[in-house]
C-alpha cells in the first residue's frame, strides 16, 4: 500500500481506501465538533438547572411571603368582621355596612390568590418550556449517535480504530 505522500494508488482498493479516508477526516472533524457541541451543551444545561434552581428557591420564598401576606390579610378580614359584628349588634351602625366593609378585604385576598396562582402557572410553563428544549436537543444527539452507528461496520479496520480513538477522546 502507498504511504498517501503523493504517490499514485497501485491499486483499486488502495486508490478506494484513500476515497474512504478522504471522506472520514471530514467526519472525524463533525464529530469532534458535536462531541465539543455536546460538552458545551452539558455545561450549558447544568448552568440552566442551576439557574432553574434558584429561580425554584426564588419562588417558594415568594410563595412563602405570599402566604404569610393572605394569613395577615385573613386575620384581619376576621377582625374587621368581629369589630362590625359588634356594631352591628350594639345597634349604632347597619349590619349592612359590616358587610360592605369586610368586602375589600376579601377581594384584596382574592387578588392576592390569583397572582400566586399567575405566577405558579409562569414558573411551571417555563420549566415546561426548558425541558421540550433539553429534549429537542437529546433527539438530535440520539440521530448523530444511530447515524455513526449505522456507518461502522462499513468502515474498514484502520478507519474503525481511528474513530472509536476519537470516540474515546470526545468522551473523556
Amino acid at each position: 500500500m502507498s504511504d498517501g505522500q503523493g504517490q499514485p494508488p497501485s491499486t483499486a482498493k488502495e486508490a478506494a481506501i484513500r476515497v474512504i479516508l478522504g471522506e472520514l477526516g471530514p467526519m472525524l472533524e463533525k464529530a469532534d465538533a458535536a462531541a465539543t457541541m455536546l460538552r458545551e451543551a452539558h455545561e450549558l444545561i447544568e448552568k440552566d438547572l442551576g439557574a432553574l434552581g434558584g429561580l425554584v428557591r426564588t419562588l417558594e420564598k415568594a410563595m412563602v411571603e405570599v402566604t404569610d401576606q393572605i394569613t395577615y390579610l385573613s386575620e384581619d378580614v376576621k377582625a374587621e368582621r368581629a369589630k362590625y359584628a359588634s356594631i352591628a349588634t350594639t345597634g349604632t351602625s347597619p349590619k349592612s355596612s359590616a358587610k360592605g366593609a369586610a368586602e375589600p378585604g376579601l377581594k384584596l385576598l382574592a387578588v392576592v390568590a390569583v397572582v400566586s396562582g399567575i405566577v405558579a402557572a409562569a414558573v411551571t410553563a417555563g420549566a415546561l418550556m426548558f425541558l421540550n428544549q433539553q429534549n429537542q436537543q437529546t433527539l438530535e444527539q440520539a440521530k448523530l449517535g444511530r447515524a455513526v452507528a449505522n456507518a461502522v461496520p462499513h468502515l474498514d479496520p484502520g478507519t474503525k480504530q481511528k474513530l472509536q480513538a476519537a470516540m474515546q477522546k470526545a468522551g473523556s
